[in-house]
């Protein structure tokens, strides 16, 4: 199978097309490289730096057929997209439809997309662990433009003759981060902790999330190129609620000393509990998360004392 990945040099991308490549597949990246790094792709990948957004992508999909578009390419920052929701929207919303027509042009059958778990926005707790069909009710610029990505997509995708497949991510996390994003909470706590540092918490050590290692992503989204229960939404999750002060428990155990942090401010648009039911995906993708959070941690801030450790020799 000849799959494009769009924002395949990125965190969630680059282990993708890892992942993909490992499995057999054709793999085409294209990425702008305004967040992503070329040098984290294998050789085995066709790398294009191309800005979805531009004519040159479009005449790109319309000279080469894919059998399947995995697209990643995103505004990612909740922060960023409170700034400037225009920009979200371009990137997120224009963004996304560009894809679709570039999808169309190729002849794609099936398009993969990376949603969020910000189209849920902050529901009654009652609802926990959130279920697919949960209420849709975004709280930042962000899960809005998320969301009405999605919606395009079930409109859109039919009507160009492409199957769909739609997986709204938790809270994602492990080794290769590209970017420095205060979204990226875990990465930003090992790439502190890597080189000493205080930690600042925005806003309080209580909020909990749902953690789920990048690899385990990955698979989830290969596994979304295959699965014939198609036309359909996937939660990407580990179903297990965890607080950021059990968080830094755990990495403080790896690093093996107490780490000191403070408080900072409470950023706009955060969600206080979020926790995502991942039966569906069990059930119907065949697919299960195996990455344990504490061995998934200790990996991660093993990465990023490595990075800290080669920075240091460089200096």
């Amino acid at each position: 199978m000849n799959v494009l990945v769009t924002g395949g040099a990125g965190f969630i991308g680059n282990h993708t097309v890892r992942c993909l490549i490992e499995k057999g597949y054709d793999v085409t990246v294209v990425d702008d490289l305004s967040r992503g790094h070329a040098g984290l792709l294998p050789l085995e990948a066709h790398f294009y730096p191309i800005d979805i957004l531009t004519p040159q992508f479009q005449e790109f999909m319309a000279a080469r057929h894919f059998d399947a578009v995995i697209h990643l390419a995103a505004q990612i920052e909740v922060a960023s997209s409170e700034r400037n929701p225009l920009q979200d929207a371009s990137l997120n919303i224009g963004g996304t439809l560009a894809v679709l027509e570039g999808a169309k042009k190729s002849h794609v059958s099936r398009f993969v997309f990376a949603s969020s778990a910000a189209v849920y926005g902050h529901p009654s707790e009652a609802l926990l662990p959130l279920a697919e069909n949960a209420p849709l009710c975004p709280l930042s610029p962000y899960g809005l433009s998320k969301m009405t990505a999605e919606n395009y997509i079930r409109m859109l995708a039919p009507s160009f003759s492409m199957e769909w497949v739609i997986l709204r991510f938790a809270n994602v996390y492990g080794e290769r981060e590209v970017r420095k994003d205060p979204g990226g909470v875990i990465q930003i706590f090992a790439n502190q902790i890597a080189h000493h540092r205080p930690i600042t918490f925005l806003g309080t050590t209580v909020p909990t999330r749902d953690w789920i290692y990048v690899r385990d992503v990955a698979e989830a989204l290969v596994k979304s190129l295959v699965t014939t229960r198609c036309d359909a939404v996937y939660n990407v999750s580990t179903g297990k609620e965890v607080s950021l002060k059990t968080v830094l428990t755990m990495l403080e155990r790896a690093a093996g000393y107490s780490v000191p942090h403070e408080q900072g401010l409470k950023r706009r648009g955060d969600i206080h509990r979020s926790v995502l039911s991942c039966a569906k995906a069990r059930t119907l993708l065949a697919w299960t998360p195996k990455m344990t959070l504490e061995e998934g941690l200790f990996r991660t801030l093993r990465f990023a004392q490595d990075q800290a450790r080669q920075e240091e020799g460089q200096s």
